[in-house]
């Protein structure tokens, strides 16, 4: 699964990688920005991160995360027999 968003002028992007073979769950930030922003884009994605975990999220934010997990379960169906089963884990 993964969310793609801009924070101002700034990439960021949410990874979760669920393995059931390795029973375990992955999340990563990754984060783009200008070499010389790149203090910002970290204050920026912490201040985002500490508001989720104080708030939590809102229904239309729960929405595009549904479509995305939607859309990527989608993609893999789509794919069938192309992708080894090892790579959809």
């Amino acid at each position: 699964m993964s969310t793609i968003s801009t924070l101002h002028d700034r990439y960021v992007e949410f990874n979760l990688l669920d393995s059931s073979r390795e029973a375990c769950a992955v999340c990563s930030l990754d984060m783009m920005c200008d070499a010389d922003k790149w203090q910002a884009a970290l204050g920026t994605a912490l201040r985002e991160l500490r508001a989720v975990a104080h708030f939590g999220i809102t229904e239309d934010e729960m929405k595009r995360y549904v479509q995305s997990l939607r859309a990527d379960a989608e993609q893999l169906a789509a794919q069938g027999d192309t992708v080894a089963s090892g790579d959809q884990v």
